[in-house]
């Protein structure tokens, strides 16, 4: 398979050279899987054929459960209205703001 040359890409129109980029895209990630799975058949015939299983060599695998994300904190509110102080501030804090209202009088303890 010839690719093409950087200087006939230069020339391809850009919708053109975006398919492309989502085809290489796709192509990198069906190598990578191919390449990985063919890499643990490797391994595991050679372990077998040293008379060996995978956990003889590596002990159990045991895969880390996924952290658990941090509470968010409420530091504001208003009625129905709550934020959390960070980021953005939200369209309710603002419009409180600009009607004179103090942040310290909807703040949480």
């Amino acid at each position: 398979m010839k690719l093409p040359t950087l200087e006939q890409l230069l020339e391809a129109p850009r919708g053109e050279l975006l398919r492309l980029e989502k085809d290489v895209a796709e192509a990198l990630k069906q190598t990578s899987i191919k390449a990985r799975n063919d890499a643990k058949e490797q391994i595991m015939k050679i372990a077998a054929e040293a008379g060996f299983g995978l956990t003889d060599l590596f002990g159990a695998v045991v895969a880390k459960a996924p952290k658990a994300k941090a509470e968010r904190t409420i530091r504001y509110r208003d009625g129905e209205n709550v934020w959390g102080g960070r980021g953005k501030r939200p369209q309710w804090v603002n419009e409180f703001v600009e009607a004179g209202g103090n942040l310290e009088d909807i703040k949480i303890a």
